[in-house]
């Protein structure tokens, strides 16, 4: 498969493409553990979304003031009214994402209104979408049930870092699907090289929008384990080694054993650079004690620390082709993600 270079170095085409999967596809918040009740300011791609929790109940609208198209921080958000507060003008919206009437003379100014996004679950993910055409379920397709297993899993937040990576949102995906990486970049973190096999070893599947990895492979023993973790009931459904859902185009969630959970969300801030916003759960119900818990921090930080370094070696290497970019046994993972992003670049 030949690709043009353009697909990763043109400043238009990074626009076109950022706009056009922003249109069309449906974007994870995050897990519902992570928000509190009130407005909560999330950035799942290259926009941000105002979200509302209201116990069980929850709502989006896109981060912009219809005024004069100011987002608002977390600074604006009043969290006992449920309303939010524009710094530049004073306009005020309530929990149904109109305007405060009340509070201005003019009709006109009585009709905004924040732009509502849909909100789809799946288990405890939250995700939202400006399109209607399918719903988060028909997205997600038969990785739905194991990412809404993962979701009522997963227990509290332990650790977050936002990561900026000299590259191209795009090769730092492709990175992250190509099973051969994680065989030899990561053998010592994540399993040995010589148990891991590209066998019943080592088996991905690729559905629709999304794609999953397993690797019976971990480099975290139960033994060890033991001594730190309390165990949760809910990780039956887990059957050992290291797993991996990959959700087009941004999202990857991925377990060790179950012993913990790892998401990170991929984010597009320009042609030559992305964002990598990194969250570390334990399974509910668990504990690690602190000496633990700087183990897997490091151990996860490792991990990131190699992925960006082979992205940035691949980048380097590949800025000296003048045309194509010339692939020769393209993995089937990484040919069905850059489709994707050429098959949403051409929507509107």
């Amino acid at each position: 498969m030949n690709l043009n270079q353009l697909v990763y170095f043109d400043e238009k085409y990074f626009t076109d493409e950022t706009i056009s999967i922003g249109k069309n596809v449906w974007f994870c918040l995050g897990h519902a553990s992570d928000f509190t009740e009130g407005f909560n300011i999330v950035k799942p791609w290259n926009f941000e979304v105002l979200f509302l929790k209201q116990e069980n109940n929850f709502q989006a609208f896109l981060n912009v003031c219809p005024h004069r198209g100011l987002s608002f921080t977390s600074e604006d958000v009043c969290k006992e009214r449920f309303s939010i507060k524009c710094k530049y003008h004073g306009l005020q919206f309530g929990a149904d994402g109109e305007a405060l009437k009340e509070l201005y003379n003019f009709e006109k100014e009585s009709k905004f209104k924040l732009q509502k996004m849909n909100v789809g679950l799946c288990g405890k993910f939250i995700y939202v979408s400006f399109q209607k055409k399918i719903t988060v379920k028909e997205y997600l397709f038969e990785h739905f049930d194991i990412l809404e297993k993962y979701s009522l899993s997963i227990g509290k937040k332990i650790l977050i870092r936002n990561i900026e990576v000299g590259v191209n949102w795009k090769l730092q995906m492709e990175n992250f699907l190509d099973c051969l990486h994680t065989l030899w970049v990561h053998h010592d973190t994540i399993g040995r090289r010589q148990k891991l096999k590209l066998g019943n070893d080592y088996l991905y599947k690729i559905s629709g929008n999304t794609s999953s990895l397993y690797s019976a492979g971990s480099s975290l023993s139960e033994s060890t384990l033991n001594v730190y973790t309390k165990r949760s009931p809910n990780r039956k459904f887990i059957s050992g080694g290291y797993e991996h859902v990959h959700c087009f185009p941004n999202f990857n969630i991925a377990t060790d054993q179950g012993f913990y959970f790892v998401n990170i969300v991929v984010l597009p801030v320009s042609v030559d650079k992305c964002t990598l916003n990194l969250s570390l759960y334990l399974p509910d119900g668990s504990e690690f004690s602190p000496s633990h818990v700087a183990y897997v921090e490091a151990a996860i930080m490792k991990i990131i620390g190699e992925d960006i370094a082979t992205v940035q070696n691949f980048n380097r290497g590949v800025s000296y082709l003048e045309s194509n970019l010339q692939y020769s046994g393209l993995e089937e993972r990484t040919e069905h993600f850059v489709k994707n992003c050429l098959k949403y670049k051409t929507k509107s």
